[in-house]
């Protein structure tokens, strides 16, 4: 079994500042006190790290150990494809890229996904994901995104995950003749009612170009609640789309918004989509802070 896939704390930062060319290799991190790390593993391209690769830094986490790793990645490009399947994943200051150019419209199955999320309690802070569709498979378990770049043109953010976005910034690169058929902010996934899961940002800005929805449902269950965020023009007036074509979602499906400023939050002509919903405050209430994804327990403090 590979160890990436164990239940093992695992934190992965990137190193911001570069090393002069007479410096001897010194690695620090402010994490190593923060998290009580036990193993500190540290990866550069220029042989000035443990290891040249961050496979093989991961190769190196013991197994089944609850102890606290600490890898730290030096600045540079590294290529690989890269999921998270662990319980208590954090990473730091890095960024997810999928090259693969934008879909031509009605594309089905092009390379698409930088980042997929399969395990639980999961946090990323200054992260960026870069992609057209699909860009962020926010697939299961409860997840926390802090002041990260996400950029994206269809459904690039999806998944059945219950997740927090707090400051985010969602960048469209979406063009203007896929209104209503595929600039897309969020597809979620919620398939059973007693699914607990969903989408909710807070405090986030949504801007750059074309036109988009904020969310269509994958599954009949859907969720995603956007609160006091910031909707540029490049958000579609109607807001909300019914990707499943069935009028039966329409009652089932849980789309709303909170406190929204921007023009892209002006709901006068055309109309927000029937089944898009404005929150009160005690409906927008449970969707607001980290007790959403029951962050107070599992969440390091800093």
């Amino acid at each position: 079994m590979s160890k990436f896939v164990l239940f093992f704390f695992f934190v992965l930062t990137i190193l911001t500042t570069k090393l002069p060319i007479t410096t001897t290799c010194e690695w620090s991190s402010s994490l190593i006190n923060e998290y009580n790390v036990t193993h500190v593993f540290t990866v550069d391209k220029m042989n000035c790290g443990n290891y040249s690769t961050i496979q093989e830094a991961i190769n190196n986490v013991p197994d089944f150990s609850v102890e606290h790793t600490l890898v730290i990645v030096g600045s540079g490009i590294y290529s690989y494809t890269f999921g998270v399947f662990a319980t208590e994943f954090i990473a730091y200051n890095i960024s997810f890229k999928n090259t693969f150019p934008p879909p031509s419209q009605g594309v089905k199955g092009a390379q698409a996904v930088a980042l997929r999320v399969n395990g639980d309690k999961a946090a990323f802070y200054g992260c960026g994901f870069y992609g057209a569709q699909d860009t962020l498979h926010d697939d299961l378990g409860r997840h926390y995104y802090k002041g990260c770049f996400i950029q994206g043109s269809i459904d690039f953010i999806f998944g059945n995950a219950r997740s927090l976005y707090e400051d985010c910034i969602l960048s469209s690169i979406a063009k203007p003749e896929w209104v209503g058929d595929g600039g897309c902010i969020t597809a979620q996934g919620q398939e059973l009612l007693a699914d607990n899961s969903g989408f909710s940002f807070l405090n986030c800005y949504i801007n750059v170009t074309g036109k988009l929805l904020l969310g269509r449902p994958w599954r009949k269950y859907a969720k995603v609640i956007f609160s006091t965020t910031f909707m540029s023009d490049v958000v579609s007036p109607i807001g909300w789309n019914d990707k499943l074509k069935d009028d039966s979602v329409n009652q089932t499906i849980f789309f709303g918004e909170y406190n929204c400023k921007g023009p892209g939050a002006i709901r006068t002509s055309p109309p927000r989509a029937p089944f898009g919903k404005q929150l009160k405050d005690d409906e927008a209430a449970p969707y607001i802070s980290i007790s959403y994804i029951d962050g107070n327990e599992w969440l390091h403090q800093v």
